[in-house]
């Protein structure tokens, strides 16, 4: 569905030299990293999480075998980024999953 055109699609940049990430187009998806802000490893240089801090203050966390599962880490070498995003309800059950695949544009 959120594939469906090319303005549906998400466009997110990622800087290395600062660790900042824009999102340069929202697309349809749920806006769950705001405009912007920095992007954390939790440890170099076998990462398991990546962390992002919106400029908004909220924080979101990709880890392996948490809410947010990480599949693969935004390496030079890598053409594609993916993480799943996992929403539980007040019982602590999983409801909803968002499946997040970013490819490399340049």
């Amino acid at each position: 569905y959120f594939s469906s055109n090319e303005s549906s699609k998400m466009i997110i940049r990622f800087e290395k030299d600062n660790n900042a990430y824009s999102i340069i187009q929202p697309g349809n998806m749920p806006r769950i990293l705001g405009t912007g802000g920095t992007w954390a490893y939790n440890e170099l240089p076998y990462p398991t999480s990546i962390y992002f801090y919106s400029s908004k203050g909220d924080t979101l966390s990709a880890s392996l075998g948490k809410t947010a599962s990480l599949s693969n880490m935004p390496r030079e070498t890598d053409n594609q980024f993916m993480f799943k995003l996992n929403r539980k309800n007040t019982c602590g059950e999983n409801y909803l999953r968002y499946d997040y695949t970013f490819s490399r544009l340049q």
